[in-house]
């Protein structure tokens, strides 16, 4: 995890059109591989769920159970 991140700010009236941040580039290696690993964990987290909607609106789902054992009876079948 990134600590103590040094960062420097130019004003926007220093950078054009948005601040600048400015930050040494083993620490910004650092944040582009964090954001990478959330960004494909997320993305695979929507697919699962796409795959899971659909296979909910085939009627593909079942369930709700009132108890473990009626699920464990449902899955031996």
């Amino acid at each position: 995890m990134i600590k103590n991140m040094k960062a420097i700010t130019i004003p926007k009236k220093l950078a054009g059109r948005d601040d600048l941040v400015v930050i040494p580039q083993k620490e910004y290696g650092e944040l582009l591989r964090v954001y990478k690993k959330h960004k494909e964990f997320y993305e695979e987290l929507d697919r699962d769920l796409a795959k899971a909607v659909e296979s909910y609106r085939k009627g593909k789902a079942v369930g709700p159970f009132t108890s473990v054992d009626e699920l464990k009876r449902s899955l031996q079948k």
